[in-house]
C-alpha cells in the first residue's frame, strides 16, 4: 500500500570484492555463465536429434526369443510340454514420402538456429562483462573520492558549529554544512550500490554466485 510506512533498517556497507581482471572474467563468464551453458546444452540435444532422424535411412535389424512350458490336467497326471522360438528380423524403409528427408532438414536447421542464438548470447555475455567491469572500477574509484568528501563535510560540520557557538557565524551556515554533509553522505552510499550492484552484475555473468541465494530462491 502507497499509504503504509516504511521503517528502513542496517545500511548499505561497504565490501572491497577481489574482481580478477578483465581478460579473467571474461574467460569465465564463456566458460561459467549459465545461459551460455544452457544454449550449449540445447545446441548438443537439437545436433542429437539430426541423427535420430537420419537414423531412419538405415536398416532395422532385430533379434528375439521366446520359451514357454506349460501343461493341465484333471487328475494330477500333467503332461507337459514346451516351446521355443528364436528369430531375427530385418526392416529396411525404402520410401516414406520424402519424411525423413523433411524431418531432417527441420532439425538441421533448428540446430543451427540454436548455434547462432549461442554465439550472439555469448557476444552479448562478453559486452555486459567488460561493461560492468568498467562500472566496478569507476564506481570504486568514486567510492574513495566520496569517503573524502564525507570527511571534508564533517569537518566543515564541526567547524560551523564551534563557529556558530563562539558567535562567529550564523545558524544558517550551521543548516547549510549539515545539508552538505547529509548529501556527501548520500553521495557515497550512492556510489557504494553502483559498486555492489556491478560485482553482483559480474558474479551472475561469470556464474560465480553465492549458493545461497540459490537455496534462498527454492525455499
Amino acid at each position: 500500500s502507497q499509504e503504509e510506512e516504511l521503517d528502513v533498517k542496517g545500511e548499505l556497507i561497504f565490501e572491497k570484492k577481489d574482481v580478477a581482471n578483465e581478460k579473467t572474467l571474461i574467460e569465465k563468464t564463456k566458460e561459467n555463465n549459465y545461459d551460455l551453458s544452457v544454449l550449449r546444452a540445447k545446441e548438443k540435444v537439437d545436433k542429437a536429434f539430426i541423427e535420430v532422424d537420419r537414423s531412419e535411412y538405415w536398416p532395422t535389424i532385430a533379434a528375439f526369443a521366446s520359451y514357454s512350458y506349460a501343461g493341465q490336467s484333471n487328475n494330477f497326471d500333467f503332461k507337459t510340454y514346451n516351446t521355443g522360438v528364436v528369430g531375427v528380423s530385418f526392416s529396411i524403409n525404402l520410401f516414406n514420402g520424402l519424411r525423413t528427408a523433411r524431418k531432417t532438414e527441420q532439425s538441421t536447421i533448428k540446430y543451427e538456429q540454436t548455434k547462432q542464438t549461442a554465439k550472439q548470447a555469448e557476444q552479448y555475455a562478453i559486452s555486459q562483462t567488460k561493461a560492468q567491469y568498467d562500472k566496478a572500477l569507476k564506481a570504486l574509484s568514486l567510492v574513495d573520492a566520496q569517503n573524502q568528501n564525507v570527511q571534508l563535510a564533517e569537518k566543515a560540520y564541526e567547524l560551523s558549529k564551534i563557529r556558530y557557538k563562539e558567535g562567529t557565524s550564523s545558524q544558517l551556515e550551521v543548516e547549510n554544512a549539515e545539508i552538505a554533509l547529509r548529501q556527501a553522505k548520500l553521495n557515497k552510499v550512492r556510489s557504494i550500490f553502483e559498486y555492489l550492484s556491478a560485482v553482483a552484475d559480474l558474479e551472475l555473468l561469470t556464474g560465480e554466485i553465492d549458493s545461497k541465494y540459490f537455496a534462498n530462491l527454492y525455499r
